[in-house]
């Protein structure tokens, strides 16, 4: 290679190496959700909506908790709250075990919201990477474009 192609090579190398990172950034992104093509928020996901379901999911996991009974008053309540204590009791080997189950049940879902959460915000950061490197190669093929061959090979001289 003569010293004269080098801006040229230097350039187009920095733009083929853009080109391959946005290309795989790409392929990451879209193998791992489909996302509409012009990143609109319709993918979107409700956080709120998820941890709210999880927090009532987490107030009902446990089984061995005493009935409120607020439609029941005076002697009917006393007598409802003691074949509650009785059933809870006489229940309580299948109730322990499938509480811990529902805790822990619990406990890998928000890990897994968390996780996906991440994984969302990450993607969403991505995709304006992807935006910004097209945007920059855009720029640089225009200031090639616009620079003419006499200008061009003056570069070239002035470089070597």
């Amino acid at each position: 290679m003569s010293g004269t192609n080098q801006p040229d090579l230097d350039l187009d190398e920095l733009k083929a190496r853009i080109r391959e990172q946005a290309a795989s950034m790409r392929e990451r992104a879209a193998a791992a959700t489909p996302l509409p093509p012009d990143g609109s928020s319709i993918w979107s996901f409700n956080w709120l909506e998820v941890k709210s379901r999880l927090k009532i999911a987490a107030g009902l996991a446990q089984l061995g908790v005493m009935p409120l009974l607020p439609r029941f008053h005076g002697l009917k309540r006393r007598l409802a709250l003691a074949a509650s204590r009785i059933i809870l009791y006489l229940t309580r080997f299948l109730t322990t075990r499938q509480s811990d189950f529902n805790v822990c049940t619990l406990d890998a879902l928000r890990g897994m919201g968390e996780a996906l959460h991440a994984i969302e915000t990450r993607l969403v950061q991505q995709q304006e990477q992807i935006r910004l490197l097209e945007a920059t190669i855009t720029q640089l093929q225009l200031r090639v474009a616009s620079i003419g061959p006499i200008r061009r090979s003056e570069l070239e001289r002035k470089a070597s």
